[in-house]
C-alpha cells in the first residue's frame, strides 16, 4: 500500500502542542485534564503561535504529535492523521473504499521509531504502520476478543526499545513487535497480571526493562524472564478510584515521574517508593510529562 507525500527541506522544531498552540522553549510540560492548562519551567519564555480547524487542521483536539526524519510535523486526532510541513496541512483518513487508508479515523496516538516509520493506534482500527521512506502503510488484524491471535482494536502507546523491537500498549494490554511478527504478554508468559488492563505508557532502560503504567498501577517488565512485578501507591497517597491509573511515564536517572488521574508522582526505581508532588491536595488528570534537550 502506498501513499504519495511532497518532501519538505526543513522545519521548526516544536516541543509540544495542546489544543491549536505550540509551546516552546519549555523545560519540562505537564499536560493537564483541562486542554488550556499548562505548568512549565520559564514560562515567560513562551513563543505561541496559534493553529485552528481554519487553518487545515482535521480537529481542534491534538492526543499525539511526533516529528519526523525529515521534519514534517504529524498530529494524531479523532478525525484522521494530519501532517503538517511548516505551511499548510495534508490530512490522512479511512475511506472504506481503499485499503491504502488508515484503519480507523480515531488515530490520536502516533510514534516515529528509529527507521523512520509512524506507527499509527487508533480506536476502532487496531495499529498502522507507514513507512516514510516507501510512503507505504500495513494495517495490522485485530479483533476485540481474540487478544492472543491479533493486536487489540484500541492502541494506547508505542515505545522502541534499544534492540529496535516496537512494544505497543493496548486496551487489553502489552504486545511486542519484531520481525512482522506480533505477540501478546499475558499471566501465561510470566508472573504478574496485565491482561485485560489497559495500558496507557511504556518507557524502558539500556538493560532491556520496560517500565508499563496501566489503568491497574505501575509494572516492571524483565524481558529475559518474561515476568511482571507491579506497583501500586501506597494506602495514604491515594486520593480516588482513579489513583492508580498511571497514564504517562517519564524516566529521569534513577526517578520515574508518573502522570496518574489524580496527581503528579515520582517513582525511586532504587527504592522502589513513591512520592506525591502536587500544588494542593484536589485531584488533577495528568495527560503527558515533557523534559526539553
Amino acid at each position: 500500500m502506498s501513499i504519495g507525500f511532497v518532501r519538505a527541506s526543513s522545519f521548526p522544531r516544536y516541543l509540544s502542542k495542546l489544543s491549536g498552540i505550540y509551546l516552546r522553549s519549555i523545560a519540562i510540560v505537564f499536560t493537564l485534564f483541562f486542554p488550556t492548562l499548562v505548568f512549565a519551567i520559564n514560562s515567560d519564555q513562551w513563543q505561541i503561535e496559534h493553529i485552528q480547524i481554519e487553518d487545515g487542521l482535521p480537529d481542534s483536539t491534538i492526543y499525539s504529535m511526533a516529528q519526523d526524519h525529515t521534519g514534517f510535523m504529524w498530529f494524531g486526532t479523532t478525525r484522521g492523521l494530519a501532517r503538517f510541513d511548516g505551511y499548510t496541512f495534508k490530512t490522512l483518513k479511512h475511506d472504506v473504499t481503499n485499503p491504502d487508508t488508515i484503519s480507523n479515523n480515531n488515530a490520536g496516538n502516533i510514534f516515529i521509531d528509529s527507521k523512520n516509520q509512524l506507527w499509527i493506534g487508533t480506536f476502532g482500527g487496531g495499529a498502522n504502520k507507514l513507512d516514510l521512506n516507501s510512503n507505504i502503510l500495513t494495517r495490522y488484524p485485530y479483533a476485540v476478543s481474540q487478544v492472543e491471535a491479533m493486536i487489540s482494536a484500541n492502541v494506547q502507546t508505542f515505545y522502541e526499545d534499544h534492540n529496535g523491537a516496537i512494544w505497543i500498549g493496548t486496551a487489553t494490554g502489552l504486545y511486542q513487535y519484531v520481525d512482522e511478527e506480533i505477540k501478546h504478554f499475558d499471566p501465561h508468559h510470566g508472573k504478574g497480571e496485565v491482561e485485560h488492563s489497559r495500558v496507557w505508557d511504556i518507557v524502558g532502560n539500556d538493560q532491556g526493562d520496560l517500565w508499563i503504567g496501566t489503568s491497574n498501577g505501575l509494572y516492571l517488565f524483565d524481558q529475559e524472564s518474561e515476568e511482571f512485578t507491579q506497583y501500586q501507591l501506597p494506602p495514604e497517597m491515594v486520593i480516588d478510584i482513579t489513583s492508580n491509573q498511571f497514564r504517562t511515564l517519564l524516566m529521569k536517572d534513577d526517578t520515574l515521574w508518573v502522570g496518574s488521574s489524580s496527581g503528579l508522582f515520582s517513582f525511586n526505581i532504587n527504592q522502589k517508593s513513591f512520592q506525591f508532588h502536587s500544588p494542593s491536595q484536589r485531584s488533577i488528570k495528568i495527560n503527558d510529562i515533557y523534559q526539553a534537550p
